[in-house]
């Protein structure tokens, strides 16, 4: 994370844009770990359909993996 905030701060990104990239690897980070914890195996694909679905990539809310595909 120090090496994110260092980064926005040198390129001097903008308030707004550096809350919705903070927010997608917030997001992001919750479906990794979801997905570590998770006992059954997933493929790349499908593991990046989840971690990726634009909808829930910046506004959130956090769904299971289970909830995702239905199971």
């Amino acid at each position: 994370m120090m090496y994110f905030n260092t980064f926005l701060t040198d390129q001097k990104v903008p308030d707004h844009k550096s809350y919705m990239l903070e927010m997608a690897m917030y997001w992001t980070h919750l479906r990794c770990l979801s997905l570590s914890l998770d006992k059954e195996r997933y493929s790349l694909v499908q593991y990046l359909a989840y971690a990726l679905y634009l909808p829930t990539l910046f506004l959130g809310p956090h769904i299971t993996i289970h909830h995702f595909y239905g199971k």
